[in-house]
């Protein structure tokens, strides 16, 4: 597997740039870097000041209040201390709109497909809620794309990328997705099938950075996916409550292995046959990627190619 992963991204402009880092510090040194960013937020999502603000907007202001100081932790640790450029996390303009696009319209269309597996299995049930009004929903369609590249930044740009210059692909990406799986262990109703369902999006999350060389598709994605699931369906994200802004969905009890229950769909069986389609679509592009440039490289080197005076 590390082979197809190394002729996949072989022209990856983040591993490259990535390489020209000052310092590569340890894991330990890293995880810390973590550990005092998570304390940070949660003392600040268990904060009194958010009763201070109406109920509609207390989520709003806790991700408002955490993701812009975790996406400075990160790049502030990058640029001051390993001394590497942003092109490394995956900021660049190449295609930045058609990538943040089609980054959203996946995170959409696949927890529609979630929604559409539970209604269909009668593990859940759907009504119109009480509208807040166009502003409210845009106004969190921002927060969300905050979050959503927050999270990327510091799992994807931050962890993976910084691994991957000190050990192979594979290890730095299985690394980054089992933190990012253990970051969500706090959320009510927490499994073990929410760890695998977390692992495996953080698997094929790390691999769509790599693949498309940017940030742009995955934090689209990401953000997308838990816009849907919090504000325009209702449901709980990670084990957090949602804003319902268009519909509620009501998780029928007695279903939890399957609608997640308590921590959301993100726990339940649903979820990770929606992760898994995911993965392989990632993986059957990788592969072909590789076999691609592996033909490619054969060509150059075969003694057809050039001609015997």
């Amino acid at each position: 597997m590390e082979n197809i992963l190394k002729d996949s991204f072989s022209e990856s402009t983040i591993l490259s740039e990535a390489k020209k880092a000052v310092r590569k510090p340890p894991l330990i040194v890293i995880l810390l870097v973590l550990l005092a960013a998570f304390t940070a937020e949660s003392f600040l999502t268990n904060s009194p000041m958010l009763q201070l603000f109406p109920p509609i907007f207390q989520s709003a202001v806790n991700m408002l209040a955490t993701a812009p100081a975790d996406i400075a932790l990160s790049v502030v640790f990058i640029r001051c201390i390993e001394k590497r450029s942003l092109k490394s996390i995956g900021i660049t303009g190449k295609h930045a709109g058609i990538l943040l696009l089609r980054g959203c319209l996946i995170g959409f269309i696949s927890f529609c497909a979630t929604i559409g597996i539970l209604l269909f299995g009668g593990t859940a049930e759907i009504s119109l809620a009480p509208s807040a009004g166009a502003g409210i929903f845009l106004f969190y369609l921002g927060v969300y794309l905050l979050q959503g590249f927050s999270e990327e930044i510091i799992f994807r740009g931050f962890l993976l990328v910084s691994e991957a210059n000190r050990t192979s692909v594979t290890a730095a990406i299985l690394i980054s997705a089992f933190f990012y799986a253990s970051a969500h262990v706090f959320g009510t109703g927490f499994s073990a099938l929410a760890f695998l369902n977390l692992f495996i999006d953080g698997i094929y999350a790390a691999m769509f950075l790599l693949y498309d060389d940017s940030i742009l598709c995955i934090g689209g994605i990401h953000a997308l996916w838990n816009f849907s699931e919090g504000d325009i369906f209702g449901c709980q994200v990670s084990g957090y409550t949602g804003d319902p802004n268009i519909f509620q969905i009501k998780i029928k009890p007695g279903y939890e292995l399957i609608n997640g229950g308590l921590f959301g769909p993100e726990g339940g069986l649903t979820d990770t046959v929606i992760e898994f389609s995911m993965l392989l679509i990632i993986l059957i592009l990788v592969r072909k990627r590789a076999a691609d440039r592996s033909a490619g490289k054969n060509r150059s080197v075969s003694p057809h190619s050039s001609k015997v005076s």
